[in-house]
């Protein structure tokens, strides 16, 4: 939607983004998978949500003439994905006994599913009220805040979940 109005793009424009990324996301995974056991996990989480957030800000300050700047942008918004629900994945295996974790995964996409357009409908009043390059900007503040508050909490800073703890 914001390669649409805010940046005056076109439907291949808006392709263009979308692809770029999923390529960034496929890149994410890939560096995850190599450095994946090597990582403290609740720091690559947060982390993962601070580069998501500054992303966004980015996103919503640049000037509506710089779709290539946000298609940059967009690669490395989609490399932050796999460092969250990646990390997220490998977190709940970790926590939870084997027999449980089909219902856990259940569970945790069927409120994916459900917050996914409850979430939507409050962007878009917002987006509708603010402008949608403002509403990357400031969701982009709080999600940034929220990701370096957890980074200072303790828990944070102590926890690693290996493939074995």
């Amino acid at each position: 939607l914001i390669t649409l109005t805010h940046f005056n793009g076109s439907i291949s424009d808006s392709a263009l983004v979308e692809t770029v990324l999923s390529l960034g996301t496929l890149c994410g995974a890939f560096i995850l998978g190599i450095v994946g056991r090597r990582i403290n996990k609740m720091r690559a989480f947060a982390l993962s949500i601070l580069a998501y957030g500054i992303s966004l800000i980015a996103s919503g300050s640049i000037p509506n003439d710089w779709l290539i700047v946000f298609v940059g942008i967009s690669a490395v918004t989609g490399m932050s994905i796999p460092f969250y629900s990646g990390v997220r994945t490998a977190i709940i295996q970790t926590k939870f006994e084997q027999e449980y974790l089909g219902r856990i995964f259940s569970l945790t996409t069927s409120l994916t599913a459900f917050a996914t357009p409850v979430g939507l409908i409050f962007a878009g009043i917002f987006a509708e009220k603010i402008g949608i390059a403002n509403w990357f900007f400031y969701s982009g503040f709080a999600a940034s805040a929220l990701a370096v508050i957890s980074l200072f909490s303790p828990y944070v800073r102590k926890a690693n979940f290996s493939h074995n703890s």
